[in-house]
């Protein structure tokens, strides 16, 4: 495209080493072939479109753990008239289903191991944190150091807007000659695949992404555009996560991009495992919830701390009050209180409400008579 900008469509494509038709055809559309194709639909009757609905679905959420094999066999045992080889087809319905609409797996939680900490020791290189004498270490950093990509954006925004204030009349000069923008946005996003791993998440560019956990052991496609990844399963979009950079271009360090509403059914069952939990840090969705983990783990045995720190985590996710439970944390830490896991789950479980009284007139019998009556003098 760029030859394009100064040369005619054939020397531009002969330039490039390309057909002019192809060069036409790029002009005409600049997306990438994979972003122009349209899914490819099926090709022939679904052989399971009598009972998937009606029988399988309700088989499969009655009881998940039900294997391919068991389910074709009673369905072949219910209609008869079924194909014996609709077992792969079975089985890929099936998966598909468990990944979109199944319940949540099991996830493993990768632990950190400080040494001391459990008899453990290694040649453990502790420059990465950061540990400074008589502030020399700051001196010699900086500060690269964003809240947000809001924060970063503004300030690139300001560092560009300054250097452009002294070009603005040579900018204001160029601008009536600049032509139209292509009709259609070229393709930036960049695609791979990726598997979910028993963690509930996958790497990708030293970011780690946790996912719902029913896509454990799925290959997801991924979009990866400045600001988010765009993940599907097949051709189904499934969700979309904000995208994470790994500090110093990932040299030996990851990043992590973490929603706990992924996780916490798992950590319901293993609350022990946030203790050493390797992003244990990035879990915690606000601010307030990462000083209540240290409040409570200041106060309280390590085991006890992981139980009441997971309830408040899960109380967030059930109740829908991630916001409102952090608002009343930061009060009871400002009080120097610690948070009461069964206080704040009475706190925040809805009232339930008497119904309405509604009352119901009947009408007089007689009207039912007069009716009749007029009906019949008629």
């Amino acid at each position: 495209m760029t030859l394009r900008r100064t040369h005619g469509r054939a020397t531009a494509a002969a330039m490039a080493g390309f057909s002019p038709s192809t060069g036409g055809r790029i002009e005409a559309d600049p997306r990438p072939p994979s972003e122009r194709a349209t899914p490819r639909g099926r090709r022939r009757p679904d052989p399971l479109a009598a009972v998937w609905d009606s029988e399988i679905v309700p088989m499969l959420q009655a009881a998940p753990g039900l294997r391919p094999v068991t389910l074709l066999e009673e369905l072949r045992r219910r209609h008869p008239d079924l194909p014996a080889g609709i077992r792969r087809t079975l089985e890929r319905r099936i998966r598909h289903w468990q990944a979109v609409a199944g319940p949540a797996r099991e996830v493993i939680f990768r632990q950190d191991h400080p040494p001391g900490r459990q008899g453990l020791y290694d040649f453990t290189e502790a420059t990465s944190l950061g540990v400074s004498i008589a502030g020399q270490a700051l001196l010699l950093r900086g500060h690269r150091d964003f809240a947000d990509l809001a924060a970063w954006r503004g300030f690139v925004d300001a560092v560009v807007g300054r250097a452009n204030a002294a070009r603005r009349r040579l900018v204001e000069a160029e601008r009536p000659h600049l032509a139209q923008l292509p009709p259609q946005r070229a393709g930036a996003a960049e695609e791979t695949l990726v598997t979910v791993t028993r963690s509930s998440g996958f790497s990708l560019r030293h970011v780690f992404y946790t996912v719902p956990s029913t896509l454990i052991g799925h290959r997801l496609r991924v979009r990866l555009h400045d600001d988010r990844l765009e993940c599907f399963l097949g051709t189904t979009p499934v969700f979309t996560l904000p995208r994470g950079r790994a500090p110093g271009g990932g040299r030996g360090r990851r990043a992590h991009v973490i929603d706990y509403r992924h996780v916490i059914h798992s950590l319901r069952r293993k609350p022990g495992a946030l203790l050493n939990l390797t992003y244990r840090d990035q879990l915690f969705p606000r601010t307030a919830y990462r000083r209540a983990w240290d409040a409570l783990l200041a106060a309280l045995p390590a085991q006890a701390a992981c139980r009441a720190m997971v309830g408040l985590l899960a109380l967030a996710h059930d109740r829908a009050c991630e916001a409102e439970l952090a608002t009343t944390l930061d009060a009871l830490l400002d009080a120097g209180e610690l948070p009461d896991l069964a206080g704040l789950r009475e706190r925040f479980t809805p009232r339930p409400q008497a119904p309405p009284d509604i009352a119901v007139p009947l009408p007089d019998i007689a009207t039912y008579d007069a009716l009749l009556a007029a009906g019949a003098a008629t």
